[in-house]
C-alpha cells in the first residue's frame, strides 16, 4: 500500500505518524500529553477555540472532552480536505 498523506488528531500519548509517509499533518491539543510535542501542530483549547461559533454550547455540553470530541475532529477534517 502506498500511503502518501496522513492526518493525525490527538493520538494516544502523542504517538506520531510514521516518517515513511511523505505528507503528514499532525494535530495535538495537549489535553492527554500535557503540552506540545515536536512534529505536531499544537492547538491548545484556550488559544485555538475561543472564537469558534459554538464554543460555549459545545464546551458546556462536552466539558474537557470538547477538544477531542468537537473542535479538533472538525478542524482536522477541514484542514486535511483543504490540503488535498
Amino acid at each position: 500500500m502506498n500511503i502518501r498523506f496522513a492526518c493525525n488528531q490527538d493520538p494516544v500519548s502523542g504517538t506520531p505518524i510514521s516518517a515513511a509517509i511523505p505528507a503528514r499533518r499532525q494535530y495535538l491539543s495537549g489535553y492527554t500529553t500535557g503540552g506540545a510535542r515536536t512534529g505536531f501542530i499544537y492547538l491548545p483549547e484556550s488559544a485555538s477555540w475561543k472564537d469558534e461559533p459554538r464554543y460555549a454550547e459545545k464546551k458546556a455540553q462536552l466539558g474537557g472532552e470538547y477538544p477531542h470530541t468537537w473542535a479538533i475532529p472538525n478542524y482536522t477534517l477541514y484542514a486535511a480536505l483543504k490540503t488535498l
